[in-house]
């Protein structure tokens, strides 16, 4: 369902934390690695641990002699096209060169250097929209990186430069929020983004397999439940149109807020404790596993203790 670092990322956290699922989860990563990047780093770093788990040596250096070769190239080729683009002064050719350099960056899981050469690329700027699409590339990058704050920065910057954007660029801004204000545990503010998405809007997102429907189903749910009273739940969720046909890619989740709206405590409790028990190896979700079911759990105390607040002894010994 992922591609690129996104999917090397998730199979490095899960390798991490979760031991019987290393080797699959590295060799994943290391899998991925070879394919799509020129991260020589990452991947010795990856090759280290198999072989720690395995005792089985892998001969990474072939990989990594044709990795530096072509990143040499490549790197020569994109810097003099810089070179002679800014000697012509062509903006154009310019930020061209500029997204190759960007790109072949990203490649070499260089994100920060990636980051600066996006803050680069501005002075060569034709438009705003150009400007946006800089600014939406850095914010993707730093979600990769799971840096929340820097993520918000750049959707801030994005429509600072883009004030009115088309239901495609709102879809993603969307997403990235939504997955911000998750990573610094702003529940109401991230459900309030995500009820608004539709699968349709946010098809170009899903289409990049950074995130799938299936995520915005559980950080939506894990967050309604963690920041919405019962009747918000039910009617921003569950009678939600647009947000029914992510829960519908995830019926475990739809189970549980019901069972929530519908008072069945003891279980909406157990399915919370089986979905959380494999969201703590989402890279999103995990850190904050425990901070979400204490706070769940809190909120279903208090609605189960609600019918009894009224209840007055007095009233109780005339009745008996």
């Amino acid at each position: 369902e992922y591609t690129g670092y996104a999917k090397i990322r998730r199979a490095i956290y899960v390798g991490e934390r979760c031991p019987t699922l290393s080797i699959e989860s590295y060799s994943i990563a290391l899998e991925e690695l070879e394919e799509k990047t020129y991260d020589t780093t990452t991947y010795k770093h990856i090759a280290r641990l198999l072989e720690q788990l395995t005792g089985e040596r892998r001969d990474t250096e072939e990989w990594e002699r044709r990795a530096s070769k072509e990143v040499k190239e490549q790197d020569t080729e994109i810097r003099g096209k810089l070179e002679r683009a800014k000697k012509q002064v062509s903006k154009k050719d310019t930020l061209q060169a500029q997204w190759e350099l960007v790109r072949l960056l990203l490649q070499r899981g260089l994100m920060d250097e990636a980051v600066r050469a996006l803050q680069d690329g501005r002075t060569s700027c034709g438009g705003m929209p150009e400007q946006a699409e800089l600014y939406t590339e850095a914010a993707r990058v730093s979600q990769v990186m799971g840096r929340w704050l820097q993520v918000a920065t750049y959707i801030q910057r994005t429509e600072s430069v883009l004030p009115d954007p088309d239901a495609t660029v709102r879809a993603e801004l969307a997403v990235l929020r939504a997955q911000a204000d998750f990573g610094d545990c702003k529940w109401s503010v991230a459900v309030n983004g995500l009820r608004e998405l539709s699968i349709d809007t946010a098809s170009i997102v899903f289409a990049r397999k950074t995130v799938t429907p299936r995520d915005i189903a559980l950080y939506g749910t894990l967050a309604g439940l963690a920041a919405l009273d019962r009747d918000q739940v039910k009617q921003q969720l569950l009678d939600n149109v647009q947000f029914g046909q992510f829960l519908d890619r995830m019926p475990e989740c739809q189970a549980l807020l019901q069972s929530y709206y519908d008072s069945k405590y003891d279980d909406a409790l157990n399915m919370l404790t089986r979905i959380l028990s494999f969201c703590h190896l989402d890279p999103v979700i995990g850190p904050h596993v425990a901070t979400l079911k204490q706070r769940i759990r809190d909120n279903i105390v208090v609605l189960y203790i609600q019918p009894f607040v009224s209840v007055r002894m007095a009233s109780m010994a005339t009745a008996l």
